[in-house]
């Protein structure tokens, strides 16, 4: 089963951890570390991290991003260096 790290916690995050199936939410993130503790209990207890490199260093097949434009930009890269796979959902930003 896929281990997947959710980055960001908001209405889409939320949506996210309820439909959980066929992959495990092994770990939370959000900018907003509340957002990511409120989260837990609907992922099976998955950890929310404060830090975004302690959540990056988890045992983690797929990171799913579920938080904004500027979250892709903030950590794309640092998630495809550590070897990760990313799915992004936020589209439509401007390009800088």
């Amino acid at each position: 089963m896929r281990r997947i790290g959710l980055l960001g916690c908001g209405n889409v995050g939320e949506i996210i951890a309820h439909k959980q199936e066929g992959f495990i939410i092994a770990a939370l993130h959000d900018a907003v570390y509340a957002r990511a503790q409120a989260v837990e209990d609907e992922c099976g207890g998955a950890p929310a991290y404060e830090s975004f490199d302690e959540f990056l260093a988890q045992d983690l097949d797929i990171v799913v991003e579920a938080a904004s434009v500027s979250a892709v930009q903030a950590h794309a890269e640092a998630v495809l260096l550590s070897g990760k796979d990313m799915v992004i959902l936020s589209v439509g930003g401007p390009y800088r």
